[in-house]
């Protein structure tokens, strides 16, 4: 039996030596064991004393100096993957309320985000909350107003959606499909002083396509200060409280669903979003692979007769989701447009098109929770 003291640390390790002579001062066997005994005494002393460097952490933040769109404060802290494929993807509040939404390496406390705080569905790291990027509320507070306005976000759905949110799981979809237009209508728009609103439009599309497909594209919704859901047509929101200054601007690019109707027309469209849309260019992805993930869209966006002959022909899986019921939505502009000055035809404007137009502006009218039970 032997004994070994160790210097460093005066540790005491006790271990029997067994060996078998095999010749002239050859005990090859207890050789080996001290040998293989003092080099597993090194390996634990060496791990002991190593300090192991942990990967770095992705901050994904508001790089202005100025408070958060909507008194938003919140930063995220996660690995890299989760801020790129999770967070950048689909959370359009956390990307979309922020004035300069920019990742770093750090930690949120180093760009003066100190509150931590629960977070139900965007989860995959640490969220932080700024008072002073709030306006002075705290995330309660400010989860109780915004969500108040925004009945209709369903986060949920785009975090499940997006498979680097939910740890590589894909939910399955596949049920799903857009129901058949019902004559129901919805617009939405905000409701707080045209001064305080953050982008000035109004948007509206079927009832069925905003309650299912338009929730994959909330854009200009969480923008909304005081976000409001109706069932009058844009035309009469702005007869009623824009002082008539909403103006048709264009079907969605993206959400060919739904319709833009912007104070001030082409003009106001067009100052607000070359301010915003530079410092968010992630924007447009965002809302596409989103509407990619939400099967509900595919008929209505086959429906569409810019997209039907070009993506959507027979020869492609999306055209069995095909519904010649679903027509075009809008009930108020529809008779303004004029065949040949945006080139519009006669079909296009009364033909079966999907669903119901907001763009890249909105997306949310079905919903699920709100307030805390989303966040």
């Amino acid at each position: 039996v032997a004994q070994v003291t160790s210097k460093a640390s005066q540790s005491r390790f006790s271990f029997c030596l067994r060996a078998q002579y095999v010749g002239p001062n050859m005990f090859q066997g207890s050789v080996m064991t001290v040998t293989l005994t003092m080099m597993s005494l090194i390996s634990l002393a060496w791990a002991s004393t190593v300090v192991r460097k942990e990967a770095a952490t992705t901050v994904l933040y508001d790089a202005s100096s100025e408070g958060g769109l909507n008194n938003y404060g919140g930063c995220y802290e996660a690995d890299v993957t989760y801020i790129n494929e999770c967070l950048l993807k689909s959370n359009y509040v956390q990307y979309h309320l922020s004035r300069e939404p920019t990742t770093a390496t750090g930690t949120c406390s180093q760009f003066g985000y100190n509150t931590e705080v629960s977070m139900k569905v965007w989860n995959g790291g640490k969220f932080f909350w700024s008072t002073q990027k709030a306006g002075g509320l705290t995330f309660q507070e400010w989860n109780t107003i915004f969500y108040g306005n925004h009945p209709l976000l369903n986060e949920q759905y785009l975090k499940d959606g997006n498979p680097a949110c939910n740890g590589g799981i894909v939910v399955d979809r596949s049920h799903e499909s857009l129901a058949p237009f019902d004559g129901g209508f919805i617009s939405l728009y905000d409701e707080s002083p045209l001064e305080q609103q953050n982008y000035q439009l109004c948007i509206e599309g079927t009832a069925p396509y905003m309650k299912q497909c338009a929730i994959s594209d909330p854009f200009a919704y969480v923008l909304f200060t005081k976000a409001r859901a109706t069932s009058m047509s844009c035309d009469e929101v702005g007869k009623k409280y824009f002082n008539g200054r909403l103006q048709y601007v264009t079907y969605d690019l993206l959400f060919p669903g739904f319709n833009q109707t912007w104070v001030d027309g082409k003009q106001g469209a067009g100052l607000v979003d070359a301010a915003y849309n530079k410092a968010h260019p992630n924007t447009g992805k965002m809302i596409g692979y989103n509407g990619l993930q939400n099967p509900t869209c595919l008929s209505a966006h086959c429906n569409t007769p810019p997209l039907a002959s070009r993506e959507c022909n027979q020869s492609t899986p999306e055209w069995a989701t095909y519904d010649s019921k679903v027509r075009f939505p809008d009930r108020s502009i529809k008779a303004s447009w004029s065949v040949g000055s945006d080139g519009a035809s006669k079909d296009f404007k009364d033909g079966a098109m999907a669903g119901a137009v907001v763009g890249s502006a909105l997306g949310t009218v079905v919903g699920a929770a709100a307030g805390s039970s989303i966040r």
